[in-house]
């Protein structure tokens, strides 16, 4: 038992080989011993993982009225400082999940820290049966070859994500990764993006899936700029936004809402209700047509 609590804590990314020299190096040289720990840590060391999914927050929207688009407007405006032209798109990408588009709509909005970024994706979450959000996206993170330990069948994310939205609140750690596995990525969602997606496993064989569904993800310029090359491999995939600089005008009004007594977190669960009732609504009304 105390072989297998210090061989639980070896570095994931550890390969078969490494686990092997490692676990001889713990005095487990006898070969059935050494087969039943690999197996046990199968799962967690030399199979791929999964990006953990955040539950979207259970939300009474607003429905016994019309929202209407300056009324969320007004609402946005009181947490930050958002382009309404950015805000209106992102919505018309969520209510694009009830449009029956061979293209699906992809987009990245790229700004400084403290844009607005994550307060934007999350307005979103609270559209019903709509909406997949992720905190961050890592190699694999679509299907990968893992099988679970207790005989469940897997919980590939892409299975889940056809006809809904998939809000990803930072791509940093997509773009952080090493560049081989960077392009491993960016060559899997091109096949997504184009309608279908296959790949063999040793563990699992042929998986394959077929998943439509918009995108909207958050990154910094910094990150972004830095892989410039791949980022081109996608092609005109992404729809690209770029935050604009504040204008002085912005900045003082920005520093008036962080220094209002006014409730902020208040103010962004008002602005979350409203945003997610107005393209709830939406969505509604194009499946009644």
């Amino acid at each position: 038992h105390e072989h297998e609590v210090e061989a639980t804590a070896m570095h994931a990314d550890k390969t078969q080989a490494q686990v092997i020299r490692d676990l001889h190096s713990l005095g487990l040289y006898n070969r059935e011993e050494a087969r039943k720990i690999v197996l046990a840590l199968a799962g967690r060391l030399l199979n791929d993982r999964h990006p953990v999914a955040e539950e979207t927050p259970t939300m009474a929207l607003i429905e016994n009225r019309d929202i209407n688009l300056e009324e969320v407007h007004e609402a946005v405006a009181r947490t930050g400082i958002l382009p309404r032209e950015l805000l209106e798109i992102t919505m018309a990408v969520c209510i694009s999940t009830q449009l029956d588009f061979t293209v699906p709509l992809w987009l990245i909005v790229v700004g400084n820290p403290s844009s607005m970024k994550t307060e934007l994706v999350k307005f979103l979450r609270g559209v019903k049966d709509k909406v997949y959000y992720i905190s961050s996206m890592t190699e694999n993170a679509f299907a990968s070859g893992y099988m679970p330990l207790d005989g469940s069948p897997p919980k590939d994310l892409l299975a889940r994500l056809n006809g809904k939205l998939l809000l990803v609140r930072d791509l940093t750690t997509l773009f952080s990764l090493n560049e081989e596995s960077l392009k491993k990525i960016l060559g899997d969602m091109t096949s997504i993006f184009d309608g279908e997606f296959e790949k063999f496993t040793a563990t699992r064989g042929l998986v394959a899936y077929k998943a439509l569904f918009p995108f909207v993800g958050c990154i910094t310029p910094a990150i972004l700029n830095r892989h410039h090359t791949y980022v081109h491999q996608l092609g005109s995939r992404f729809m690209f936004y770029r935050v604009p600089i504040a204008s002085d005008e912005e900045r003082r009004r920005g520093f008036g809402i962080a220094w209002s007594k006014a409730s902020r977190k208040q103010q962004i669960e008002n602005a979350t209700l409203l945003v997610s009732s107005f393209c709830h609504q939406a969505i509604k009304r194009l499946e009644q047509t």
